[in-house]
Order: C-alpha cells, then structure tokens, then sequence
C-alpha cells in the first residue's frame, strides 16, 4: 500500500471507517449473495430503500462513493460492474437515496458486451457519462419498486 493511500486512511474521519467497514461487509455479501441466490433476491436484499424523513447532505453521499470507488480499484479480488453497482446501489439505499440499477448491452460486428450501472433522477453515478448511450439498457430495477418487480425492456418482469 503506497503511503499516500496509508496517510489518507489514517486521517479518515470515524464515519470514514465505519462507512469502509459497510463497504467490506457489503462487498462480502454480494459476493456470496450472487454465489449462491437468484439475482432477483440479491436486487431485492440490497436494494431495499430506507425510510429517511431528511437526505444526507450531498457531501456525505459524495464522501461514500469516492471511498467505494477507491475500493473498488484497490480490491485484491475483481469486482465487476455488476458487483460495483450492487454494493454502491446498497450503500446509498442505506441512505434512503433512490437508485435506478440498469443492465445493458453493446454489440459489435463480433462482441456483445454487458454491463451495470446507476443512475439517480436520470444521471449516472460514479460511472462514464456516456455509458447509457453506449448500452442498451436490457434491464432496470430502481429502489423504490425493488420488492415489487422488474423492468426487462420497458416492460415488466417475474
């Protein structure tokens, strides 16, 4: 671990580690949700929105996903897109934040490529800008409809 990265946790604030121990135990579960249940139960475990009468203030939001992020990239196991968009979906329906989780596809003249992300009031989070215009989405699932069901290209699902 490069010391600049040794000096920025050491100075984090507690909230800082208790929100990198929520990410650890977030990421864990994810990891053995996918394992060993259906995706829709996964979606629906970590997804749940919490009944919040304020938000957090932004900063507070912002300072959560520049710590995900920042584990994501430093994981000692891969964390695809899908995993990223779950863990950091669940960590901001924690915070009563509604979140859209979208699925979408590219093709090219040889690939189809896949991949996950979040939007929230129709902007991309912690993702491209752009990464809704060069994916399909195939799949939603926002927050507040989690428990109830699915979208598969703009219809619903079981």
């Amino acid at each position: 671990m490069p010391s600049s990265t040794l000096a920025k946790l050491v100075m984090l604030p507690p909230r800082g580690w208790v929100a990198l121990l929520e990410i650890a135990a977030t990421a864990l579960w994810v990891e053995i949700g996918l394992r060993l249940l259906p995706f829709r139960r996964v979606t629906r475990i970590m997804l749940r929105a919490l009944p919040r009468r304020t938000p957090p203030p932004q900063a507070r939001l912002d300072e959560v996903t520049r710590l995900a992020s920042a584990v994501f990239r430093r994981a000692p196991v891969t964390l695809t897109c899908l995993k990223q968009t779950l863990i950091l979906g669940a960590l901001l329906a924690r915070r009563g934040v509604p979140v859209n989780l979208k699925i979408g596809v590219a093709k090219t003249a040889d690939t189809l490529q896949a991949h996950a992300w979040l939007e929230q009031d129709g902007l991309i989070v912690a993702d491209q800008p752009d990464v809704a215009q060069r994916f399909q989405a195939v799949l939603s699932c926002e927050t507040s409809e989690v428990s109830r069901a699915f979208h598969l290209g703009g219809g619903e699902g079981r």
